[in-house]
């Protein structure tokens, strides 16, 4: 709720407000804050949207293209490291199979930029070749919904590094409603 404050008041009102908590040492709260302020904070709605299989289904070519550039490294065979991908961000991947695959952790730590790039390579060829890459049923029309609505921002909340959430998003012409994002 701090940042929520924060970004809902003025300068001024920010000094108020933080000057009167202070001197009567009240908790931060929501009880704390004026009423028409909270009006303020309610108005404004960060909706964040996740790309794979909530977006689109891109039917594997994320995993192929990190599979590709491990392979091509270090002759690692991701498919024979038992290990989910859903929920964590593209070099932590990288990190965890190249671990399970017993490379050093400094090795690891270097390369990982370098291995992010071969990936991104990868990663727009195999978009391009898939053949079932399909956004969701109903994504546009909620976006566009969304976009409507003067009190919604949309953003990208995803594991993926910022230009393959864009590459993934681009062969739909989605990437114009997400401004922001974090990668």
């Amino acid at each position: 709720t701090a940042d929520a404050i924060k970004f809902a008041f003025t300068n001024a009102q920010r000094r108020k407000f933080l000057t009167h908590r202070l001197r009567y040492h009240q908790p931060l709260t929501l009880q704390a804050v004026p009423n028409q302020l909270i009006r303020l904070i309610m108005q404004k709605r960060l909706v964040l949207f996740d790309i794979d299989e909530t977006l689109i289904t891109s039917d594997g070519a994320g995993r192929r293209a990190i599979s590709k550039v491990l392979k091509d490294r270090y002759d690692i065979d991701p498919a024979a490291i038992k290990l989910s991908m859903s929920g964590k961000t593209d070099p932590q991947i990288l990190t965890e199979i190249m671990t399970a695959a017993g490379l050093d952790g400094k090795e690891i730590e270097s390369s990982i930029p370098s291995l992010i790039e071969e990936y991104l390579v990868h990663l727009e060829t195999e978009i391009k070749e898939t053949k079932h890459y399909i956004v969701h049923d109903g994504i546009p029309e909620v976006l566009q919904a969304l976009a409507a609505m003067e009190n919604a921002y949309l953003g990208l909340l995803t594991g993926n590094v910022e230009r393959g959430a864009r590459m993934k998003l681009e062969r739909f012409q989605l990437n114009h409603h997400f401004p922001l994002g974090a990668y």
